[in-house]
């Protein structure tokens, strides 16, 4: 194990649940009812990707940038005074470095939220480069994604551990030989089944992992 990435949303930060409701309770107080699939849609998009979904299915009338700019300022709220990370991520954070291993980021969360949320926990600098699919223009469901984060940590894929959520960016890192360690999210109860299939770990706690790194 040479490097370690990880993904924010769901993984290292407890945050599902907002992100699930956020997009939800906007359209709600514009006197919009969405509709029960959004959350699964928007899974995979950057805030203004889904804006720009928003706008078009739903017909909002606001310029797009005043809707970035609205869902940006309760974001950066939420993740600069609130967000939690899960038990035991700082622990693995600095046992991994510790141990020299590389650390990343691979998020599709705007990389300011993210720096904000890292430094109020004191991980910042313990982690080599963080890349979003809006730095990289890129999607995660993209292989070229992952491509570039092996290129940038300079280790090959079977050296580096994914740990995530989300079943979709598991499917297209593993098809590059990325060593998936899933994480446990109430979020991603419905795809349990395959993510534990496709993960070469799965933890229900970050302590688990700690533990085996300790063996």
């Amino acid at each position: 194990m040479k490097a370690a990435v990880f993904d924010i949303d769901g993984t290292l930060a407890d945050s599902m649940e907002f992100w699930n409701n956020i997009s939800r309770n906007y359209l709600i107080s514009q006197g919009i009812l969405p509709k029960e699939n959004l959350n699964k849609i928007l899974e995979s998009l950057t805030v203004m990707e889904s804006v720009d979904y928003m706008k078009q299915e739903y017909g909002l009338k606001k310029d797009n940038s005043i809707i970035k700019d609205e869902l940006n300022e309760i974001l950066f709220e939420y993740y600069k005074n609130d967000l939690k990370l899960k038990p035991y991520a700082v622990d693995l954070i600095k046992a991994l470095r510790s141990k020299n291993v590389k650390l990343a980021v691979a998020s599709v969360t705007d990389e300011k939220l993210i720096n904000i949320l890292l430094k109020r926990y004191g991980i910042y600098d313990d982690f080599d480069f963080i890349q979003t699919c809006d730095n990289i223009k890129l999607s995660k469901e993209d292989k070229q994604f992952y491509r570039i984060l092996s290129k940038r940590l300079d280790v090959e894929p079977k050296e580096i551990f994914l740990f995530e959520d989300s079943l979709y960016s598991m499917i297209t890192a593993k098809s590059l030989d990325f060593r998936i360690v899933g994480v446990e999210d109430s979020y991603s109860s419905l795809d349990l089944k395959d993510i534990i299939e496709i993960s070469d770990i799965y933890i229900k706690s970050f302590k688990d992992f700690i533990s085996l790194i300790k063996i």
